[in-house]
């Protein structure tokens, strides 16, 4: 396949996720609660230990916020420990959330009944694989930094900086593409782990094979996808821009502050919607190259079954 034929099949498989994205309006549900708990997370973790957020979060001018900066600074041990708290607990509604959406999205690929609620109660049996799943690539990810720190730590400290130097370049050389092979065996990793209900190993191993035997039509998504939200954000900044500025040429305070209110909303909502996109594109696209795999598996072994059957009869 060219890559001209992949860009077509990348476009048409857009097309495909905004169309079940539009249709299937109680996607965005769940994509409204990833988008809040990922705003609330940022909030929270900034909050706690980012002196530059606290002072955004105070020139807003909102006195909720303003007395919640106030807490943290004069208990910043127990507002610490219950923002962490807060934290874990919207990563677990975010992780919740998201399986549910591969869940419906599977159902509906299939053209089965998906509700809301069914999604929700499947969904979130696979909380703890996606952790345990997460947790281990973190590790990974974690293990070769630290294995290509050091020795440039020791350079430093015997004082070759120039060697060190060296080994810094190699060093983002080598954990470039190991990102990049992270980043796409995360993606389809989640879904063999939720669609097909593998264990986590087995998640790691099929996803890694189904990325490595889809090199180019993977990267053409990702960058056609790239291309898309980067087109949506300066767009969408414009119109911020352009927005903001009219509401501050009113000189009215109530009318800003609603005009804010407004544009945080119509934000969250844009996520909602780009969130629910960028997951079934992804899962339409694994479906389709899977699928793909699993008929190739069964022609061999439908043409292996019929070679034996003919040996058997030859025999006989």
């Amino acid at each position: 396949m060219t890559l001209k034929k992949d860009i077509e099949k990348s476009v048409e498989l857009m097309k495909e996720a905004i169309q079940i994205t539009w249709k299937n309006g109680y996607l965005w549900w769940f994509g409204l609660v990833i988008a809040i708990s990922e705003d609330l997370i940022y909030f929270a973790t900034g909050a706690a230990v980012d002196q530059k957020s606290q002072e955004a979060l105070t020139q807003l001018n909102i006195a909720p916020l303003i007395e919640l900066v106030r807490v943290i600074n004069q208990n910043k041990e127990e507002a610490i420990l219950g923002l962490i708290l807060i934290s874990s607990i919207l990563i677990i509604i975010n992780i919740a959330s998201y399986s549910s959406i591969l869940i419906s999205l599977k159902r509906i690929l299939k053209n089965q009944e998906s509700t809301l609620k069914s999604s929700i109660i499947e969904g979130r049996k696979f909380v703890k694989k996606i952790i345990g799943f997460e947790l281990s690539l973190a590790i990974f990810l974690l293990s070769v930094l630290v294995i290509l720190a050091l020795p440039i730590y020791l350079l430093k400290n015997a004082n070759l900086p120039i060697i060190a130097d060296f080994m810094f370049l190699g060093a983002i050389l080598i954990f470039i593409p190991i990102a990049i092979i992270s980043y796409f065996t995360r993606i389809f990793g989640h879904l063999y782990l939720v669609q097909h209900r593998l264990s986590i190993k087995e998640s790691f191993r099929n996803a890694y094979s189904v990325f490595s035997n889809n090199l180019r039509s993977s990267f053409t998504l990702f960058a056609s996808l790239i291309i898309i939200l980067m087109t949506l954000t300066l767009f969408l900044v414009l119109l911020v821009n352009i927005f903001s500025a009219i509401l501050l040429l009113t000189g009215s305070e109530v009318i800003v502050k609603l005009g804010m209110a407004i544009l945080i909303i119509f934000d969250i909502i844009v996520k909602a919607a780009m969130i629910v996109f960028q997951r079934t594109l992804w899962v339409i696209f694994f479906n389709k190259i899977t699928i793909r795999k699993d008929d190739l598996k069964e022609k061999v072994l439908a043409s292996e079954l019929q070679e034996s059957t003919a040996i058997a009869k030859e025999q006989a």
